[in-house]
This record gives structure tokens, sequence and C-alpha cells, in this order.
């Protein structure tokens, strides 16, 4: 097996022109999907980086038309207190905020939480501590938590920041985990119920996250929160006619799973152009195995010998093989450094839609990945050119 190695490379070597060619193909083909395989995975199929992750939901409103909605204050509120399918559902509203007290002045993504929304997630600051019953009261001390990212840019490690945020002057009191990002892009979270909440069941105003009681499914929780709706527009006034009023008003509820809410329509386009990116190394790999046929036909004379000499169809059939091996190898590599050149690249040109883009990295599934497809290339571009050359010189 050495020497037939050895000899793989010496007539890659001898051959500069073919391996050269063979080489920008595999690493364009290789480093394409690698790119795409971990845009694919870490928007896709990768789990949220919360425990139990499945079992987080979000619920949204439906109006008469059909229409989703965010979700009214009071209408959370009967659904938190009559529904029996969830261990938290709580709700939040988001948006990009004035605060003051930090480094400097600053627009910054601020979260108003209303009271377990820490708890729904199962995640606790890393530093201080969470938000807790008695902070999720109207007039209560205006504290609040901020991301790592905030804690370290903009309030120099300080313990003792006091910000102001929406009229606030809020104490912080907690730091996330580094990495915790919900809702997407948040750096300070502070509950909502400071505030008196309206009592309209028209206000769409928050989102609503729940995480689900065991064995119980989104199906289920669905049909629940579709009787409570039902109950409380019974005890309405009938005002479904008026102008207007079915486009505002809640008919039922939609919930569906946390991870496909953020995936939202990104799944089929991602998997056309991980689709694309398979075909392209297909095609890659097509024009490989022409080209080592018609290589082969040079060699033919050369494989004569070595079988007069007494080389078997198994080895004469192996040399064709090891070199595609050689150079899928070597393709895989440099494909793998032309994928990270790529994913550094992507935020610069990502569309602004595209969820968890701070989850796309290289990882040991991209590097498998690759690995897998470099071997399949090899096969591929090897095994049938091997059987040529290897009958040729047997007749």
């Amino acid at each position: 097996m050495k020497n037939d190695i050895r000899h793989a490379i010496r007539a890659l070597l001898r051959s500069p022109g073919y391996t050269a060619v063979a080489l920008i193909t595999l690493v364009l083909g290789l480093g394409a999907n690698t790119a795409v395989f971990s845009l694919v995975n870490g928007v896709l199929l990768a789990p949220l980086p919360y425990p139990s992750p499945d079992e987080l939901v979000v619920v949204r409103e439906v109006n008469g038309r059909g229409g989703e909605m965010d979700a009214a204050w009071q209408n959370f509120a009967d659904w938190r207190e009559r529904s029996r399918s969830f261990d938290h559902l709580v709700a939040y509203g988001s948006g990009e905020s004035t605060v003051l007290g930090g480094e400097r002045p600053l627009r910054a993504d601020v979260a108003a939480v209303s009271a377990g929304f820490l708890d729904a997630l199962r995640t606790s600051p890393e530093r201080g501590r969470a938000l807790l019953a008695g902070d999720h009261q109207l007039g209560a001390a205006p504290v609040a938590v901020v991301s790592d990212r905030f804690f370290r840019s903009q309030l120099g490690g300080r313990d003792d920041a006091v910000l102001n945020v929406d009229g606030y002057d809020i104490r912080v009191v907690g730091v996330m985990p580094a990495g915790f990002d919900f809702p997407s892009g948040a750096d300070i979270w502070y509950p909502l119920e400071l505030r008196r909440q309206n009592d309209s069941r028209t206000s769409h105003n928050y989102d609503v996250l729940g995480r689900l009681r065991s064995g119980v499914t989104p199906q289920a929780a669905d049909a629940e929160l579709d009787a409570i709706t039902l109950g409380f527009r019974e005890g309405l006034p009938d005002v479904e006619n008026e102008r207007g009023f079915r486009d505002f008003f809640p008919h039922e509820v939609h919930v569906s799973s946390l991870h496909q809410a953020t995936v939202g329509d990104m799944r089929r386009p991602l998997s056309i152009m991980l689709g694309a990116s398979l075909l392209l190394l297909l095609v890659a790999c097509t024009n490989l195995t022409s080209t080592t046929l018609a290589r082969g036909t040079m060699r033919q004379r050369e494989y004569a010998v070595r079988h007069a000499l007494g080389a078997g169809r198994g080895r004469l059939m192996r040399l064709p093989l090891i070199e595609a091996l050689l150079l899928a190898v070597t393709g895989a590599a440099a494909g793998f450094a032309l994928g990270a050149v790529a994913l550094r690249l992507l935020p610069a040109i990502a569309p602004t839609e595209l969820p968890r883009l701070s989850n796309v990295r290289l990882d040991p599934a991209a590097t498998l990945f690759t690995l897998a497809l470099a071997m399949l290339s090899a096969a591929v571009a090897g095994l049938w050119p091997g059987l040529r050359a290897s009958k040729s010189a047997a007749d």
C-alpha cells in the first residue's frame, strides 16, 4: 500500500495540469458544500440552545380572516390563568430604545418580559440574580438583567450600573451567559409589569412563548387555547360585523414550535441551496471522472507493463482509486478552508431576515460532512477509471 501511495503521488506530480484542474474542481465543489451545509446545519438542523427545546412553542392569535397577530395582554392573561397545557406561558415585547447610563448614550435592543420569562427558557444569569416574582409588580423598584456583550462593552464590567431605559431608572442585577440571544439581538431584559397593561383584547402588543408540560403536544395546547379564546369571545358584545373588527379580534390561536417559528420561511430556500451545492459537486465529480478516463487511455502502456510484471487486476484497479483519494483529501482540506472564508463573509452578505446567523460555524458535523463527500467523490472519480484500466491491461 505504501508503494502504491508513493507511486500515486509521483504520477500526480508528473501531470501538473491534470492535478491542478482536478484539485480546483474538487476544492470549489467541496468548499461550496462545506459552507452551505454549515449554514443549513446552523439555521435548520441544530437544536435551539435551551434545555428540552422541543417543549418550547410560540402562540399567535389568528383573526377572522386567517391572519396571525401578536397577542393582546388581556388575552394572554386569560390563557395563562386557565390553561393547563404549559409549565410556563410568558409574554414579551422587544425593540430598539435609547439607553443612558453606560459608557455613552446608545440605541440598544431592549425586551420587556413577563414573570417567568427566564424560567420558561430554563436559563439563569451567569452573574448576579434573575428577575424575581416581586420584580414583576406594578410600582416595584425597576431592575434588569443584561447580555454578556452589553455588560462588557457598555458597562465596563461594572456590577452597580443604573440605566435609564424607556423612562425608568433601572438597576442591573444580573448578567446572562455569553451567547444567550432571545429574542434575537436583545441586550437588556426588564419586567413589563412595571407599567399598567391595557385591558383591550385588540391591542396586539406582545409575543407569547410557552413551555409545554411533559407529554403535551402543540396540537393539544392549540386546541385548549382555542377553547379558552372561544370562551372569552362569547362573553363580549356581538360586534363582529363592525367594520374592521374581524381583522383585530382573535378567533382562534396558532401554536407552533419555537424552532419552526424561528426558522420561518428559510427552510425551503436553504434546502434548495444544499441541493444545488450537491449537484455542483456531482457535476465536478463527473467531469473529474471523464478527465481521469481520458488520462487512463494515455496510460494503457504503463498498466500493461505493470500487468506483465505481475501486478494483478486488483492492484491495477487500486492505483487510479488511490490517486483520486489523494486528490479528494487534499481538496477537502482546501475546500474546508474555502468554506471557512465564505462563512466569515456571510454576515456581510446574508439577508437581514436570515435567523440564527450567529449559530452558523464550522463544527465537527461540517468536518464529517466534508470528509464523507470527499470519500464519495474519490469513489465516483476513481472506481470506474480503475475498473477500465485493469480490464484494458488484462486484455
